[in-house]
């Protein structure tokens, strides 16, 4: 009996150790990596100006100018007393002779403005300016800010300085005001910072209020005899602005 139990008892152990081996393992699911993704590059927005870049401003030619001389470059006025410079319309670094004679007519004045530089007409650098004897009138600013004029001669027959005439021609060193010129006006050589030389004759009468302020290189000698015909010559002149 013993026999029989012990021999069910084995073989029962040797069928659970069968199932024990025999059973298959789980499935393991296979471990594949995950697809690799790609994202599209981003662009960052533009910030280029969409706008044209600013045009260049006009640049002065470098190159000297003969024809400075020829009548095609002013522009004038004719009646009855003669020919009146209006403007100068030439280029270039110019040395100006202004013509004594256009369309058979004596050239009598300088219109008011008529060689300023207001920078609205970039074309030309005056460097020198020559007029004749037959001009006897020259306006109000007719060469001002003319910031690199050197050297310029007023006519015989000329008898006022008018206002501002040469107001910073900050490069003019010497002048000669001719015997016959009366009246110096107001700011006349206002800020001709490098005047040095300037001949003051007897036949000046008058030199009005602030007519060489900031004509600070003019020797002592000339200024005190400027300071006896007027002791604010050389003072800031409130009521100055160009028109």
């Amino acid at each position: 009996m013993l026999k029989k139990i012990t021999a069910l008892t084995l073989i029962i152990i040797t069928l659970l150790l069968n199932a024990c081996v025999s059973q298959p393992e789980p499935a393991v699911p296979p471990t594949t990596p995950p697809p690799e993704t790609t994202s599209a590059p981003t662009t960052a927005p533009s910030t280029a100006a969409t706008t044209p870049p600013p045009t260049e401003p006009p640049t002065i030619s470098t190159e000297p100018y003969p024809e400075a001389t020829l009548i095609e470059n002013f522009e004038y006025t004719v009646n009855d007393d003669g020919v009146t410079i209006t403007k100068y319309i030439g280029k270039g670094i110019a040395d100006i002779v202004i013509p004594a004679e256009i369309e058979g007519k004596s050239v009598t004045g300088i219109g008011t403005h008529g060689f300023w530089d207001i920078k609205e007409n970039d074309n030309y650098i005056i460097k020198s300016v020559i007029i004749p004897d037959s001009v006897i009138y020259i306006g109000p600013f007719s060469f001002a800010l003319n910031t690199s004029l050197e050297s310029i001669n007023i006519p015989q027959n000329i008898t006022k300085i008018p206002y501002s005439a040469f107001s910073y021609c900050s490069s003019l060193t010497s002048i000669t005001i001719p015997d016959g010129v009366i009246e110096i006006d107001e700011t006349a050589f206002v800020h001709c910072v490098s005047l040095k030389n300037i001949t003051i004759p007897e036949s000046v009468i008058f030199i009005e209020d602030g007519a060489f302020y900031g004509c600070n290189s003019i020797p002592e000698e000339t200024r005190k005899k400027i300071l006896v015909i007027n002791g604010k010559a050389f003072d800031y002149w409130e009521e100055f602005h160009y028109h």
